[in-house]
């Protein structure tokens, strides 16, 4: 009960299984590193690549930007609309090492405060 993603995992369980990529060595790696490794996976992209380095890697300069993070970096900091990666450089120039922990406060604030969300 997986749907679409079915075949993304089935494909990255044989590359582990066929060591094209060692998940252990990961968490030696330099963020970028790893992050350019588990983008080869099928179905990882951005997102899921730094929400693996945040949560999974204690790589804590990692930033996830989902839908939610976006709108609350573009309301406090932007003031119009901003492509992901423009986001990225911002919260890695501004936010550094403690990234992770500023993108889960600002998801936080935006999701109870519903930044962004349509108003009824």
């Amino acid at each position: 009960k997986v749907g679409y993603r079915a075949k993304y995992i089935v494909n990255t369980s044989k590359m582990i299984k066929n060591k094209e990529i060692d998940l252990d060595k990961l968490f030696q790696l330099p963020t970028e590193t790893a992050k350019e490794i588990l983008m080869r996976l099928p179905g990882v992209g951005p997102k899921v690549s730094n929400c693996i380095l945040l949560f999974s890697l204690n790589k804590n300069e990692a930033f996830p930007v989902d839908v939610w993070v976006k709108r609350v970096m573009e309301n406090l900091y932007f003031k119009e609309n901003t492509n992901i990666k423009k986001i990225s450089a911002y919260a890695e120039e501004n936010f550094g090492s403690l990234g992770g922990f500023a993108q889960q406060y600002l998801f936080y604030y935006a999701r109870e405060l519903g930044i962004g969300r349509k108003k009824r």
